[in-house]
C-alpha cells in the first residue's frame, strides 16, 4: 500500500512541470507574437516626409442633404462650429496635405448661408489664421457663389 502515495506524489511533479512548461510556452508565444506585431500603421513615402504645417484654408458650402466630403471643420446654419475626427487626429487631405478645409452646412431650401455662419466663418478663419501664420490670401472659398462677400 505505500506504492499507491508514491504514484499519486509522482503525478503532483509531472502535472506541475507540465504547467510550468506550457506557461513558459505560451509566454514565448505571446512575447513573439507582441514583437512581430506591427502598433501603428505601415508609413508610406508619404508619412515619412518631414511633418510641415498648415498653409491654406478651403472654405466650401454644402446643401443640408449633400454629402460634406473631406473636412476638418463644419460650421451649422446657426453659426455653432464643429471639429471633425480628420481635425482632432490631425489627418490630411492626399489631395491637398497643407490645407485646412472648412465646410459650411446650407440651411435647409437655402442657396446662400446665413449670417450666423459668416459671423463664425470669419471667427474661425482669424483664429487659423494667428495659430498657424496662414497669409490672408491662402484662405480661399471654394465655392464662391454660394460665400457672401461684404460689399
Amino acid at each position: 500500500m505505500a506504492a499507491a502515495p508514491c504514484k499519486h506524489k509522482h503525478r503532483h511533479f509531472k502535472t506541475l512541470i507540465l504547467l510550468v512548461v506550457s506557461m513558459t510556452g505560451g509566454a514565448f508565444l505571446l512575447f513573439w507574437v507582441d514583437k512581430n506585431t506591427p502598433t501603428h500603421r505601415p508609413r508610406t513615402l508619404r508619412g515619412m516626409v518631414a511633418n510641415h504645417s498648415w498653409t491654406d484654408v478651403a472654405v466650401r458650402a454644402v446643401g443640408a442633404g449633400e454629402d460634406h466630403g473631406f473636412f476638418h471643420f463644419r460650421i451649422a446654419p446657426d453659426g455653432q462650429w464643429y471639429q471633425s475626427n480628420a481635425w482632432t487626429e490631425r489627418r490630411r487631405d492626399p489631395k491637398a496635405e497643407s490645407t485646412i478645409h472648412v465646410v459650411l452646412s446650407r440651411p435647409v431650401g437655402s442657396s446662400r448661408v446665413s449670417d450666423a455662419q459668416q459671423s463664425a466663418l470669419r471667427q474661425l478663419v482669424e483664429q487659423l489664421r494667428r495659430e498657424y501664420k496662414i497669409s490672408l490670401d491662402h484662405v480661399r472659398p471654394v465655392a464662391t457663389a454660394l460665400v457672401r462677400t461684404n460689399s
